[in-house]
Order: C-alpha cells, then structure tokens, then sequence
C-alpha cells in the first residue's frame, strides 16, 4: 500500500510538472499583446511647422493578419485616419482615441484607447480697455485682454493670462481687477500662460519660458480730499486719501460770495509725517 501511495503521488507531480510546462504562466499573454505607443498626448493647434499639432499612433506586438480600425470619439478636437492612427488637432478640448484590433476572419481581439488633449496658447495679447481718466485712490478698474492664438484664433483659448501691477501699493486679482491705495504711477502687466500648471510653475521660478505672451501699460492714479475741518478763522486741516507731495504748490482756496467763486489767499501750507493730512493758513483780510 505504502509503495502504491509514492507510485501515485509521484505521477501526480509529474503531471503537474507537465501542465506547468505546457500551460502559459499567467500575465504571459497581456505582457507580450498589443500596445499603444502612447495613451496620453498633446498636441497644439497651428504648430505645423513644429510637428506638433499631429501624432502617429502605432501598434506595439502586432500580430499576423490582424486588422485595425482608428477612430475619434470627438472629431471637433482631433480627426485621425482609420487606417494608420495618425491623429490631427482640429479644436481645443479633449477626446479619446480608439483602435478595434480584430484577427483575419474579423474576430474583436481588443481595444486600445488613448486621450488626446490639444491646446491653442496665445501668441500674443493685448490690454483692450485702457482708462480714458486718471483713475482715483481706492476706485475699482476691471481690466481686460484680447489675445490671438497659435492658430489665429480671438475667440477661444487653452491659455490663461493673469496679471501683475507695481509697485506694491495697489493690488490687481486674477480677473483683473484694480485697486490702489496711493497715488502715483502703475505698471499694469497681462502675462499668458499654457495651463494653470504652467503658471503654478512660473509663480515659483519666475521662469520666462513658461509665458507665452506678455503686455504691460502705464496707468496714473490720483489722490483725493476727503475732509476739511475749519480750526479757527484763518486755519482749517484737510485730509487726503493718500500722500500728496506737491499739494503744497496746488492747493487752491476759494469761497462762496452767493453765486461766486472767489479766490483765498494761502499763507502757508504745512503736511505731517504721513504727506495725508494738511494744515492750511489763510492771510487774514
């Protein structure tokens, strides 16, 4: 019996031995089939020259008599041929492209998809609404742009632009908007980037490579009053909302005689430490 069980248990293991051998390990299939030579690509309207507004999908691990058929799930943003996978950009956005592989009695082997996303950056932008005034302490502005793009486009873009202005003492937000808080001279800057991530980037390398197109305008900015208060007969203070330096040599005084302006004469004009507020002397009459 002893023998009989060692007999039997050793041709169980060589049968499994055999099986092994002739059976293919797992994985051994997908690890050698069909494979894309990418599943993830950009391309870029208008950069023909470059190449770089089309790519040529190509099949890894073909098989004899196999066939295939190329297509494109949003033709608006990328056309490719049926035939040999290569894929065009026709529009901003993103698709999937797709290729049914099927063996020569036309049996579906599988299916092979890959995402084509295809930008259109701007080429160059421009500041579209300057100020006709001269704009005020603490007054808000909303600045816009209009761009072309790579491919001669003004009305839709993968980019993005943001903005930039100094000096520090006025602020200006993603959209545009702007406020200063001194009087004196701004630089506005609109600077396009490919992507948000692209611009993430460029915040911490200031990297000029990664802007796609820059415009920068001067803007001017005035000081205001915003109180006068009479100390005594021949004095009276007058506040600003931001430094004045030369208020000094323009301050102008006039009183109201019924429906006339009448001109007052200045005898001095002194500011404190911060230039914002003024205590004026009048020459008495």
């Amino acid at each position: 019996m002893k023998r009989n069980f060692f007999k039997k248990l050793s041709f169980v293991l060589a049968s499994a031995m055999v099986l092994t051998t002739l059976a293919p390990a797992s994985g051994a299939l997908a690890a050698g089939g069909p494979k894309l030579n990418s599943t993830k690509k950009y391309l870029h309207l208008g950069r023909v020259e470059e190449g770089t507004n089309e790519f040529n999908f190509n099949i890894k691990n073909k098989g004899k008599g196999w066939k295939y058929e190329w297509t494109s799930a949003n033709q608006d943003v990328a056309k490719v041929n049926a035939k040999n996978g290569v894929t065009t950009a026709t529009g901003v956005g993103s698709t999937k492209v797709t290729v049914v592989i099927s063996d020569k009695d036309g049996q579906e082997l599988e299916k092979l998809t890959a995402k084509v996303t295809v930008r259109d950056n701007i080429e160059t932008v421009k500041i579209s609404n300057l100020p006709e005034a001269v704009l005020s302490v603490g007054q808000e502005y909303d600045f816009n742009r209009s761009y072309v793009t790579e491919s001669g486009s003004s009305k839709k873009t993968s980019g993005i632009t943001r903005w930039e202005v100094s000096p520090a003492t006025a602020t200006i937000n993603d959209k545009g908007v702007f406020v200063a808080s001194e009087a004196g001279e701004y630089t506005i800057t609109a600077n396009s980037f490919q992507s948000k991530a692209k611009y993430t980037e460029w915040l911490a390398s200031k990297d000029s490579d990664l802007v796609t197109a820059t415009v920068s305008e001067k803007v001017t900015v005035s000081g205001g009053m915003v109180d006068a208060k009479q100390v005594d007969l021949d004095t009276f203070k007058v506040t600003f909302n931001s430094a004045v330096a030369d208020a000094k040599d323009k301050l102008e005084v006039y009183q109201m005689v019924g429906e006339a302006k009448v001109k007052e004469l200045v005898k001095k004009v002194e500011f404190d430490a911060d230039k914002k507020v003024a205590t004026v002397d009048m020459y008495t009459i």
